[in-house]
């Protein structure tokens, strides 16, 4: 009998894993056939790299401490397979696959036990369907290249091992594995102290309702509670001795002081994506209707109580992040994903509670449903709206190896000022300035309250610090081109807007302007803005500089 349960819980995993990877695969199809990840993984990238050639936690080489990067832990486990291949990113991605692989598997067991089903049910199969071919999960807990798939599988990991505890004892083997779930969550994304919080809460009342003994729950709660206290005490000392702040330069760049412009951005991040993902509306209302009918009393008590309730507040808990911090501005909304399986089941579990079965019939239309309105048809035809993330990164990489070459022979390779902080830097040999302030802590604090009017999380472009760090090379428009063309030097409304049309200033049309350059024996020339001070530096035998001011 083990055997045969040993058996169909490996043939469960390797056709979970397999269908994880076809499900990649056709992420990978609609975004640019691309395994470098998004621009924002390849900020990571710049870290990791750096790490392993011993060099520390560093933007630039021989630059300031800081941490613009949200996960030390996802940026140590790259840092590693820096060290030992020549493909990190793949490596990545195999760690993604296997991670999600792994969590969907306990998931697909959770939901059949929920259902009592001994193999396969129909609500999993109801749930594979929904994460593998709505786009966004996949995306984002995979071919980015984020910490995204590490977060939700500890988050959804930890989900599962709180809601074991209803039908089973705590023993020692149970805290030390919540400990390390715990410890982990800590170091990986700074929401950690809510979400930790929530799950010790909820591991003591479900103790505390097994045992009606404060103490004995206490008792049990001891050692992931010293864990999970210790682990954060001891990142925040590592952090202000290290990088002298208590939370990532990350948080300082992109989250605004204002709360109630939060809480707007927040609300509108809440509405998009519900609206965007009909599944996740159709819980939400079923959410709202069970907790009404609870209040009310016209809700009894069922046999997935308290699950139902354990989940329904992790869904809350999820809503509460974007309200707080805004959300961000990347499309699939990537704050929602990690819990987005958990929107499924819960669905799925309410319905059954109102009598309504997932049967085959039932099942096929909602998947079609969902898939019909998600957006599928729009990526498959190659209109993903994630699609620019990849190649934002592809370009990015392209130009700063031009860019590398471009200035070879120079002594010291000129300082380049960005808007997109990740490709670029991740191949340009020389320094890069990250002036959304994410890896530069001068910009990050330079305003506590951002602009409500600019794009979430490029907000933090201060004019002022601009001139103090003052690059060499100012990317608001520019790039390469074998002939003088002048509209790569037209600055777009985006990139205006993000760095507040410092352009049409005075004091900027003394110090900057817009130019092209040749260098004898290149036949691309870099178009760009540059400071008047750099270009006067250049050597005339090697460059020629055409202003256009």
């Amino acid at each position: 009998m083990m055997q045969k349960i040993i058996h169909n819980s490996y043939v469960r995993f390797i056709l979970i894993m397999m269908c994880t990877i076809a499900s990649t695969a056709l992420a990978w199809n609609n975004n640019m056939h691309s395994l470098f990840g998004v621009d924002d993984a390849n900020i990571y990238f710049v870290y990791m790299k750096n790490i392993a050639q011993g060099h520390g936690f560093v933007y630039s080489i021989g630059g300031e401490h800081v941490e613009g990067f949200t996960s030390l832990s996802w940026t140590l486990l790259g840092s590693l397979f820096f060290k030992i291949s020549e493909y990190p990113e793949f490596l990545l991605i195999i760690f993604n696959i296997i991670i999600i692989s792994f969590t969907l598997f306990q998931l697909t067991r959770f939901t059949d036990s929920l259902f009592s089903s001994s193999s396969f049910s129909i609500p999993s199969i109801v749930l594979l369907c929904c994460v593998y071919l709505i786009p966004g999960f996949i995306e984002w807990t995979i071919l980015s290249i984020m910490e995204t798939g590490l977060w939700t599988s500890l988050i959804i990991l930890l989900i599962l091992h709180i809601v074991s505890i209803i039908n089973k004892e705590s023993t020692i083997k149970e805290q030390y594995v919540f400990s390390v779930l715990l410890g982990l969550l800590v170091i990986t994304r700074p929401e950690a102290m809510l979400w930790g919080t929530f799950f010790l809460i909820s591991r003591y009342i479900l103790l505390y309702q097994k045992t009606s003994s404060f103490g004995h729950s206490f008792n049990n709660s001891i050692i992931p509670l010293s864990v999970f206290i210790c682990t954060i005490i001891g990142l925040i000392l590592w952090r202000l001795s290290y990088f002298g702040y208590p939370l990532p330069n990350t948080y300082y760049a992109k989250v605004s002081s204002d709360i109630l412009s939060n809480l707007k951005h927040g609300i509108g991040y809440i509405y998009r994506f519900l609206t965007a993902n009909p599944l996740s509306l159709l819980s939400t209302l079923a959410i709202s209707k069970i907790l009404l009918d609870r209040i009310s009393k016209k809700f009894s008590n069922h046999r997935y109580s308290p699950a139902v309730y354990i989940l329904i507040s992790t869904i809350l808990i999820s809503f509460a992040i974007p309200l707080f911090s805004g959300g961000d501005h990347f499309a699939y909304f990537r704050f929602m994903q990690t819990t987005l399986p958990i929107f499924y089941i819960v669905l799925m579990m309410i319905l059954d509670c109102y009598g309504l079965a997932i049967s085959k019939q039932f099942a096929i239309i909602l998947c079609f449903f969902a898939i019909i309105s998600s957006g599928l048809i729009d990526a498959l035809s190659g209109k993903s709206p994630l699609k620019h993330e990849w190649n934002i990164a592809i370009e990015g990489r392209s130009l700063g190896d031009k860019l590398s070459g471009f200035f070879v022979n120079e002594s010291t390779l000129p300082s380049q000022g960005v808007l997109v902080a990740g490709g670029t830097a991740y191949t340009y040999k020389g320094k890069t300035i990250d002036l959304m302030g994410l890896n530069n802590t001068v910009m990050a604090h330079a305003d506590k309250i951002k602009d409500k009017n600019l794009l979430k999380n490029h907000a933090s472009f201060n004019k002022k610090v601009f001139y103090q760090l003052k690059p060499d090379l100012f990317w608001i428009s520019g790039g390469f081109s074998d002939s003088v063309d002048y509209s790569l030097l037209h600055i777009g409304e985006f990139a205006s807007k993000a760095f507040k049309h410092i352009e049409i200033d005075n004091s900027f049309k003394k110090e900057y302007s817009p130019c092209i350059i040749q260098k004898k024996g290149i036949k691309q020339k870099l178009h760009i803005y540059a400071s008047l001070s750099f270009l006067q530096r250049l050597d005339t035998n090697k460059y020629s500089v055409f202003l256009l001011n």
